[in-house]
């Protein structure tokens, strides 16, 4: 029962809800909120989170309750389970490995047979013959386990071949994302040598903003509904982009709004992101800022240091340092004099912004597999490789700057 309430209180974390089931469990086994039930679920697809508490309930059936049926109709009632058992696991597919899958069926179909050629046993009373059946049921589970054998070997050549398939269109994706992050870091680099005094205010002035403003961002909690705070948020929005333009033009950017997240967008981010708090959604309504030097995106945090910028922050998002695509900027979760909605105002640097599109493509195939914040291995870059990397680093950057 206590396996049931770990599983069913994460059950939003087990089963992100990706359209891709490897995207789903990559996400689902690097959670580190889920480090200490993952004996529960790690064999398991994302949809079949909850299966191993079945199978526990199943074999205790199989095995204790059968101890209290009447002899008579042992083998009967177990012959019953074993069908239930077999429909269970070839209707339900629980596991994320087809292999597994197709082992776990034949055992059913095992136990199943062995339990039918009991049944058959006590319709025969000479040795003889019993002998003849129990020779006869040792034969065919040999043979399952064979088949189970030759099917799980044929199984892994297929899987052996779509993973090095996998590991050229990673690797290939790698080399793309290291292209990309050449780009962001070379542009990054020019304001270091050609504005060292911007640079470097503008790198103190953000990581002073995030160690001053690092709380989560949280909605008025009596909003009844999603539907609510996205009322609230089109109410607030003219005001917000008002507020945000005049101090963005008085730091010497160019302001430019945003459109309020649309309530799909909304729900999904509710649903897979904050296990149905509708609270912690912090960024439907929004804008950004673009500034064309360092030194004027440093004035415009020092501006919201001494609180001249007519903004309240809540949190900071210091990103200066780049994520692993060598994208950077600083984020902010703000409200407005009079509101406490919370929006979220980005402050982007001219040339990096403009290496951001043609990056996108391959950010979005990097995602939507899940290696989007992935450290790619020098081995998993070199051509000469033909065999999967042995190992892969995740890295726990900012979030990417290419979310709609």
């Amino acid at each position: 029962i206590m396996y049931a309430v770990l599983l069913f209180k994460h059950r939003k974390l087990l089963n992100p809800g990706f359209r891709e089931e490897i995207a789903g469990r990559r996400k689902r086994d690097r959670d580190p909120r889920l480090s200490h039930i993952k004996f529960l679920f790690a064999d398991y697809s994302c949809r079949r989170w909850f299966f191993e508490v079945i199978d526990m309930y199943r074999r205790i059936a199989m095995i204790s309750i059968l101890q209290f049926v009447n002899a008579k109709y042992r083998t009967m009632v177990g012959c019953g389970f074993a069908v239930l058992s077999l429909i269970l696991y070839q209707q339900g597919t629980p596991f994320h490995d087809a292999t597994t899958n197709i082992v776990a069926e034949l055992g059913q179909w095992q136990i199943l047979l062995t339990f039918f050629m009991a049944y058959t046993l006590d319709d025969f009373e000479d040795q003889l013959s019993k002998w003849r059946i129990g020779v006869f049921i040792l034969i065919v589970n040999l043979t399952i386990v064979v088949a189970a054998l030759v099917m799980g070997v044929h199984q892994n050549e297929i899987a052996h071949k779509n993973q090095e398939t996998i590991f050229k269109l990673r690797r290939e994706l790698g080399k793309e994302k290291a292209k990309d992050k050449t780009k962001f870091d070379t542009a990054w680099k020019l304001f270091e040598t050609e504005e060292p005094d911007g640079y470097r205010r503008a790198i103190a002035n953000a990581a002073q903003l995030k160690q001053l403003y690092n709380e989560t961002p949280t909605q008025d909690d009596s909003l009844p509904s999603v539907l609510a705070l996205m009322d609230e948020a089109a109410a607030v929005e003219p005001m917000f982009h008002m507020l945000c333009e005049a101090f963005v033009n008085r730091a010497g950017g160019v302001f430019q709004p945003g459109p309020l997240k649309l309530i799909e967008r909304v729900s999904a981010k509710v649903e897979n992101d904050y296990e149905g708090n509708f609270c912690l959604v912090a960024d439907i309504v929004r804008a950004t800022a673009v500034f064309e030097t360092i030194t004027s995106l440093a004035t415009a945090l020092m501006m919201l240091l001494d609180s001249s910028a007519g903004l309240t922050i809540i949190r900071c998002k210091d990103r200066l340092a780049g994520n692993s695509f060598g994208y950077r900027d600083v984020m902010l979760n703000i409200t407005i004099p009079g509101s406490t909605h919370i929006g979220e105002l980005q402050l982007h640097l001219k040339s990096i912004i403009a290496i951001k599109p043609a990056c996108h493509r391959i950010y979005g195939l990097l995602r939507a597999v899940g290696w989007e914040e992935d450290e790619f291995q020098q081995e998993e870059l070199d051509e000469d490789d033909v065999e999967p990397a042995a190992t892969e680093t995740a890295t726990a950057t900012a979030t990417a700057p290419f979310e709609a």
